[in-house]
């Protein structure tokens, strides 16, 4: 009887054992599935990690990138800047030329409307002596028939307000030159 008692308490104790080993070897299979897990997990977060620390290296050099886009278009603006405020001084200076062109012009309008002024007046005792030249012209030839030996003075006279006639004529052809100049300058300026 304690034999078989024996023997059961081995076998029960075998048993035991056994499902010890099973229970341990479970253990070990889990343990080592969860060591895969972390493992693959740490591997994919690496992965990550890499992946983000590339990503973050494109965003730095994408922010690099528009930071010298912008110092090239605050260059640009600068020198667009500059470009405007030469443009304004020229058109300034233009502005102050044409004044001083027109200042210019309306001298020369009002000595050329001098001009035309005494050009006239000129004429107008020309036209005044002519008259006088035919009337003692007309008068010496009536005293010619009257008297001829006043003949010789009247012929002097003649001769003189001949030279007088033309004196007056050249004088007035030298105003008609100057007007002439006048006139061209006046249309130079204002074609300028």
């Amino acid at each position: 009887g304690e034999t078989r008692s024996l023997a059961d308490q081995v076998k029960s104790l075998s048993e035991q054992a056994e499902n010890y080993q099973n229970q341990v070897a479970h253990k070990k299979d889990k343990a080592s599935k969860i060591q895969e897990e972390f493992t693959t997990e740490i591997s994919s977060l690496e992965s990550e990690i890499v992946y983000l620390k590339q990503d973050s290296e494109k965003g730095i050099g994408r922010v690099l990138t528009l930071q010298n886009q912008n110092d090239l278009l605050n260059e640009s603006n600068m020198k667009q800047k500059d470009v405007i405020s030469s443009l304004s001084m020229k058109i300034e200076n233009n502005r102050e030329t044409l004044g001083a062109k027109n200042d210019i012009i309306a001298k020369l309008e009002s000595d050329l409307f001098t001009q035309v002024g005494t050009l006239t007046k000129a004429q107008a005792e020309i036209k005044s002596l002519s008259e006088d030249i035919e009337s003692l012209l007309d008068q010496s030839q009536a005293d010619q028939k009257n008297a001829a030996s006043s003949a010789l003075e009247y012929e002097e006279m003649e001769h003189q307000y001949i030279k007088m006639v033309r004196s007056l004529e050249k004088g007035m052809s030298r105003k008609s030159g100057e007007l002439e100049l006048a006139q061209g300058e006046v249309e130079s300026l204002s074609v300028e």
